[in-house]
């Protein structure tokens, strides 16, 4: 698992075979309720790692994940037009030079 920004994405691209095209955020609206996710979960005694980072990915229940869903979906369009300043997701695409 690894977390990027802007910048360190591109560093990460600097000495592969591949240039950077463009970078796009995903899931701007989701940025909030993560940062809530993560406040409630942190702090949780005798939790290792692995056990943190599951809970984290785990899926929520229905019907918060059809919302989700939704929300995603809705959230595309903006994404793909590189219309999201920030999100909870970076995408590079990249072409290969080589």
């Amino acid at each position: 698992r690894r977390r990027y920004v802007p910048e360190t994405l591109k560093q990460a691209f600097e000495r592969s075979d591949f240039a950077i095209e463009r970078l796009l955020s995903w899931g701007g609206w989701l940025v909030p309720i993560l940062r809530l996710h993560r406040f409630w979960r942190r702090g949780r005694p005798n939790s290792t790692p692995m056990q943190i980072y599951s809970e984290y990915v785990k899926l929520p229940p229905w019907p918060l994940s059809s919302a989700l869903r939704l929300g995603f979906i809705l959230d595309r369009q903006l994404a793909l037009r590189g219309l999201i300043r920030r999100g909870a997701s970076l995408v590079a695409v990249a072409r290969r030079t080589r």
